[in-house]
């Protein structure tokens, strides 16, 4: 169900997109009523979609890839219809529509976590690992000792930590 309400949105801004390219094609560069009224759809559906998950999950859902770029492809379209109507920038729409299709479609199409229950943390570990490994550093740093474990910083080599991996690197 929540996907239907995903794709349905997507539909809604690349309706939006379309008739923004048809507008620009028959060089006519003034604020169209239909591009805003498909973003507000396009909106309030992606709201219902976040909502039903938010609900699923039991928490706020932004919990791995597909949901943080269907959050960041929300807020793109709440800054647009909050910015947009009320500075009147028509050609904002032009901008903001394809972005977040292109935001939508990754979600949609590429292959990361989507399903509630399948919960993955953004850089593909498990969150139980992230958990264990920031305690881990929480303690050694408790007992004075250097994150590394080794123990003092002057008995440490240099290390540094890819983020992404959380493995060290000499």
């Amino acid at each position: 169900m929540d996907r239907q309400l995903l794709i349905f949105a997507t539909v809604c801004y690349l309706a939006a997109v379309i008739r923004t390219v048809i507008s620009f094609r028959a060089r006519i560069f003034r604020r169209s009523r239909f591009v805003f009224l498909t973003i507000a759809l396009g909106f309030v559906l992606q709201t219902a979609f976040l909502s039903v998950r938010g609900h699923a999950l039991g928490s706020c859902p932004i919990t791995n890839l597909f949901e943080v770029l269907v959050f960041l492809a929300w807020s793109i379209a709440l800054i647009y219809l909050l910015i947009g109507t009320t500075y009147r920038l028509s050609l904002m729409g032009a901008f903001t529509a394809p972005l977040v299709v292109l935001l939508q479609l990754a979600a949609l199409l590429l292959p990361i976590a989507r399903f509630p229950g399948r919960s993955k943390s953004l850089v593909g570990i498990s969150c139980f690992y992230f958990d264990h490994r920031l305690r881990g550093v929480r303690t050694r740093l408790r007992r004075g000792r250097h994150v590394s474990g080794a123990g003092t910083a002057a008995q440490d080599p240099p290390v540094a930590v890819n983020l992404l991996s959380f493995a060290s690197v000499a």
